[in-house]
């Protein structure tokens, strides 16, 4: 297991594991306390009756007061008795006391706006009144008829029985069954995001591991080179002419190599988010020109510097990074399209406030699924032509951030009928201040 899925679990999948049995803890509780304010509010209503029912007696003249009984109070006390209704002598009620017992549970459900069934029981467990024989419900109250019939009780219930309690019970059902599918929901997102993200990481590995072995070889070339005719010219076996293509090409691979050198240090300070950025306003098509002469003799079929036929084209941005970035597409180009045919290093002004420099080359193109990481840092695409050439794959990833950070934007798009077309935009100068 690695370790961000420890941490995953440690972080995530805890918590939710605790709030997930906190809610249902919770939804326990719930479910007791609703059931304790319905009992209690049975309980209120079964004492009214039983009040009622002792005045109602109390002012008829009943003067009837038989020895008080312990009433059980559980299930089995609203079971059938084991012995007939006429073996206990105590069932015998006259009609007028069934009356005053009648007229008081009428007299409370007309007013009360629960829907209770009433049940005047006798601790035998034999009823007299028992209006709810089909739907027991497993919570009632019940309040013992004092001080004439102690033995006697009457129980309030439910009129729907245990179906009353049964939307609640679905209710915490469905509310526990949310909040394990929450649970479940992100267990499974999260592993499938660790999954997901070991993989980034696994192929960001692999890339790095290419980085180091193609900067590597980067490096090693021109040092080879330079180290090779250093020795040639300091043992003086070279003429004249030998010895200044010497000196060109150690100068030649001096320079590659401090543009290597570069673009590592580039990669460190936009790592750590150092890289300074002075804006300031420059005529883009010297700059152009300056490309063009430099890189020239890379392009033997022609590097062509075209321009929108605009008076101005002054730009707001850093000139180092603009040209470190033009610097970075035109060698690309240099590389994989300058055999093609001709590269072509077009300026325009789209709108009043935005400059498009674009290279456009004529070579072999980037496919559709290249093109979503073409700016990925240590991503190359995987064909003959790119790993024929070599490269540290970095470049236009530095080059793209290096746009975002001075405001620009840098974006490839399809040439037709071949090739691509690598277009970058920057803020043009305001006009009053060019």
């Amino acid at each position: 297991m690695s370790r961000d899925i420890k941490i995953y679990l440690l972080i995530v999948v805890l918590p939710a594991i605790l709030l997930v049995a906190g809610g249902i803890r919770l939804v326990q509780l719930e479910s007791e306390r609703s059931c304790e304010v319905l009992r209690e509010s049975l309980q209120d209503r079964a004492n009214l009756v039983a009040r009622r029912i002792s005045a109602d007696l109390k002012s008829s003249g009943y003067r009837y007061f038989p020895k008080r009984q312990n009433l059980p109070h559980h299930k089995k006390f609203r079971e059938p008795p084991p012995m007939g209704r006429h073996d206990c002598r105590h069932h015998d009620i006259p009609d007028d006391i069934l009356k005053i017992f009648n007229d008081a549970i009428e007299s409370e459900r007309e007013n009360s706006e629960m829907k209770i069934a009433f049940e005047i029981r006798h601790n035998c467990g034999c009823a007299i009144i028992e209006e709810n024989k089909k739907n027991r419900c497993s919570i009632f109250a019940m309040a013992p008829i004092k001080p004439f019939f102690g033995d006697w009780a009457v129980i309030a219930s439910p009129e729907d029985g245990d179906d009353a309690l049964a939307l609640g019970i679905w209710s915490k059902a469905a509310f526990t069954g949310i909040l394990l599918l929450l649970l479940l929901s992100t267990l499974a997102a999260g592993i499938a995001l660790l999954l997901r993200a070991e993989k980034r990481a696994r192929e960001e590995a692999r890339r790095k591991t290419d980085f180091i072995s193609n900067i590597s070889h980067e490096l090693k070339t021109p040092l080879t080179s330079i180290a090779l005719f250093s020795e040639m010219l300091s043992l003086g076996k070279l003429d004249n002419e030998s010895s200044t293509k010497a000196a060109s090409t150690i100068f030649k691979e001096s320079k590659r190599l401090r543009s290597l050198i570069e673009t590592l240090l580039d990669c460190a300070r936009l790592e750590k988010n150092k890289i300074n950025y002075t804006l300031s306003d420059f005529d883009i098509k010297t700059l152009l020109k300056e490309i063009a002469e430099a890189y020239a003799p890379s392009f033997p079929n022609g590097l062509i510097v075209k321009e929108a036929n605009i008076e101005d084209l002054s730009a707001r941005s850093d000139r180092e990074k603009t040209r470190r970035i033009l610097d970075c597409l035109v060698e690309n180009a240099a590389k994989y399209a300058a055999q093609y045919g001709e590269v072509e290093l077009v300026a325009s002004k789209d709108d009043p406030s935005h400059i498009s420099i674009s290279v456009i080359d004529k070579g072999e193109g980037i496919s559709k699924s290249d093109r979503k990481h073409i700016f990925e840092r240590f991503w190359r695409a995987d064909n003959s032509l790119t790993r024929s050439t070599g490269g540290a794959g970095i470049g236009l990833a530095i080059a793209k951030e290096l746009a975002q950070g001075m405001g620009a934007d840098l974006r490839v798009e399809e040439n037709s009928p071949r090739g691509a077309i690598f277009i970058l935009t920057l803020n043009s100068t305001p006009k009053g201040q060019q």
